[in-house]
This record gives structure tokens, C-alpha cells and sequence, in this order.
């Protein structure tokens, strides 16, 4: 997720986007894609369609995770920097399906959808003339209605951190934010996995404490972008 700082809510909300990627397995030979944009699951048997057609705005079929990001983040990141426009992805899946590895893969198979995100973010602040950034992260968990913060991990002696959870208000902007979620400025692809990898460790390690939290638990990444005009 990312957001701009300090920016009055000027534009109207932009038309969400719900599309399927279809990786490579067994079991993608029991589906069938029609026009890029629907898909019916088949009998394995027969190999004839059952069931109702699910249609969605685009059908990914053993795409790459870059593909994906040139064909459904990149303009949303070109509108949050140059138009100071809010945006959200929602990755939405099973588990070891590959969510995490479509965020950021420090296996470098392919590129993480933050990692395209950040090059694109660097290269327009690196163009932007006399305008200074700053690019912030956080990295929440929400669980049970509990809002925890994933850059913490001494959760025992940090007496920052509130018992309840963070607390989720709104800023001078208008949007939401949670207050008390630490923040690292990320000036560089190497401190943005370094700090992905720590709150996803952390993701897990709090999920393998409680039974079906790791199926239930809600990660966010907030990116902020704060901009000042040169003098």
C-alpha cells in the first residue's frame, strides 16, 4: 500500500481491479480461460466445463510477477507520485500460494511487485527537480481486530508498544493511520528487503505462537512518500 503525505482528498476514487494469476501446477489443467477474462473449472475426466464461469477485469496465466506489476501497478504508481494519489494492492490468496514471494523476492526468481514499486518511486524522485523525498515504511499485522506492529519484535521490553494494539485515527489529510507505528525510511532496495524480511519473520513467528492465526492474520506494508518544495 502506499500513500502520499500531506495531501488533501482533491480526487475521486479511482475504479478497483480484480484479477486472477493462475500459476504453473497440476491442477491448472482443470480450468479452462476464455477471452483473458473468465475461467470454468473442468472435469478431470472428461475435460468438459462444470460449474458456473467466474469472470474477472484480467486472467494471468504463468505470468511473471514484473508482467503482473507493468500491467496493474505501474500506471498506480505513476499517479501516486506525480499526482499525489493514493493507491492499494490487495494480494488475496491460499497459503504457500506465493503471496510473499509476489511482494518481494529476495530469491531473486523474479521481481516483487515492492521492488518494481520502489525502483519506479526512486527513479521519479531521482527526476523531480528541486523537490526533496522521503520514503517511509511501516508493516502492520491485523488480527481479531488488533492492529500489531510487525517492525517490533521485542514485544516483552519495548514499552512502546501498547498492549491493546495500535490505535487506527485519522491525520490532518484525512486518512487513516496508526498511531505509534514505527517507521523506517527506506532510501535504497537492499534496506527495503532488509525491512520486508524482518516484519514478514515476524508475521510468521507471532502465527506459529497461535493456532490458525498464520490462515487469519492480515499483513499491510504502508509506503509514504513526503515531498517539500525546494526554496
Amino acid at each position: 500500500m502506499v500513500e502520499p503525505a500531506n495531501v488533501s482528498r482533491l480526487y475521486p476514487p479511482v475504479r478497483s481491479r480484480v484479477c486472477v494469476r493462475m500459476v504453473a501446477g497440476p491442477k491448472l489443467e482443470n480450468w479452462q480461460v476464455s477471452r483473458d477474462q473468465a475461467i470454468t473449472q473442468l472435469d478431470p475426466a472428461s475435460g468438459t466445463p462444470i460449474g458456473d464461469e467466474y469472470i474477472f477485469d484480467k486472467v494471468f496465466v504463468r505470468e511473471s510477477t514484473k508482467y503482473l506489476y507493468d500491467c496493474l501497478v505501474k500506471e498506480l504508481i505513476k499517479e501516486f507520485c506525480k499526482k499525489k494519489r493514493s493507491a492499494a494492492v490487495i494480494i488475496y490468496g491460499c497459503s504457500h500460494t506465493g503471496k510473499n514471494e509476489c511482494l518481494l523476492d529476495t530469491q531473486k526468481h523474479d521481481i516483487g511487485l515492492l521492488q518494481s514499486a520502489f525502483t519506479d518511486i526512486v527513479n521519479y524522485m531521482a527526476h523531480a527537480g528541486d523537490t526533496y523525498h522521503l520514503l517511509r515504511m511501516s508493516y502492520v499485522d491485523v488480527y481479531r481486530e488488533k492492529v500489531e506492529d510487525l517492525l517490533v519484535t521485542d514485544l516483552c521490553n519495548d514499552t512502546s508498544v501498547p498492549k491493546q494494539g495500535l490505535q487506527l485515527t485519522e491525520d490532518t489529510s484525512g486518512y487513516v493511520v496508526w498511531l505509534g507505528a514505527k517507521e523506517a525510511v527506506i532510501s535504497s532496495e537492499k534496506q527495503l528487503e532488509y525491512f520486508y524480511t524482518k516484519g514478514h519473520s515476524e508475521h510468521v513467528r507471532r502465527g506459529h505462537r497461535t493456532r490458525g492465526r498464520l490462515e487469519a492474520a492480515h499483513s499491510i506494508v504502508r509506503l509514504v512518500s513526503e515531498f517539500q518544495m525546494g526554496l
